[in-house]
This record gives structure tokens, sequence and C-alpha cells, in this order.
């Protein structure tokens, strides 16, 4: 989802790699198009090195998708491996084999993809709504101003 500079690349490798007719490019979407999306789908799989807060790895485990991601920046401190799977970041190499796997384990485990999503859409209901974010940013705001 989403449009940008490496959309091309990206989807000349997977015609390249044989899984073009598996993997959609859906270009820029509005957010109700998003979460639409996001039920169509089996799991999330976020590779990116540089985002620090993705909105999108919270609405795919409050649309009880599993989410696959690098073992690095917001995504890292937002899936655990009862909801998704953190990929470790040594070499492009491993990434790539070690997204591979999380990739093949989820898409051959039916039992495990469903129970893993289930886990994070209660995680989401528990710490990422937007009550409870509310809650603690108003309790941030308190201590602040107390101290």
């Amino acid at each position: 989802i989403g449009d940008g500079p490496e959309k091309e690349g990206l989807q000349k490798l997977a015609k390249d790699l044989g899984c073009g007719d598996a993997v959609r490019f859906w270009g820029k979407l509005s957010r109700d198009q998003v979460l639409q999306r996001m039920a169509e789908v089996d799991l999330l799989m976020h590779p990116s090195f540089h985002d620090l807060g993705p909105t999108v790895v919270l609405e795919a485990m409050a649309s009880g998708r599993p989410v696959v991601c690098l073992d690095i920046g917001g995504p890292s401190l937002m899936v655990q491996e009862d909801w998704g799977i953190k990929v470790p970041v040594d070499n492009l190499s491993q990434v790539i084999n070690d997204l591979d796997q999380a990739l093949l384990q989820l898409a051959t485990n039916g039992e495990k993809r469903i129970s893993m999503g289930l886990k994070g859409r209660v995680i989401v209901s528990e710490n990422w709504s937007w009550e409870i974010i509310g809650e603690q940013m108003l309790s941030l705001y308190q201590e602040v101003i107390n101290s």
C-alpha cells in the first residue's frame, strides 16, 4: 500500500522472482480503503529500516493480522513473538533469508497465523486504543506539570 520511488523496482523484482501474482501493489489508498485491504490479507510484512512509529503495524494487528518486521525501530517495540515475527538485522543476505523463512512459516501454518493475529488484536485493544493513549498522555502531562 502506497507509492514511492522503489515501487517499480519492487514490482519488477516480484515478477523476476516468480511471485508477481501473489504480491499486490495497491498504490496510494484512503484510510477506509487501507482498512478494507488489511482485512483481505493474511499478514503484514514491514521490512523498513527507518520507520520509528508505523501506524500500519497497529492497523494490521487491530485487523487480526500477524506482523513480520525487522527487529529495529518502532515495529520492534510493538511486535512480540506471540503476535508476530521480528527478524534480526545483521546483514542483508541474512535479513532476506530470515524474512523468507518467516513468510514461509506463516504461509504454511494457518493455525499459527490466525492465533498470532488474534493475540495481536487483543494487544492493540488493551494497549493502543485511543482511550488508553489519551490516558497515558494525560498522565504524562500531569507528571510534567506537577514536577
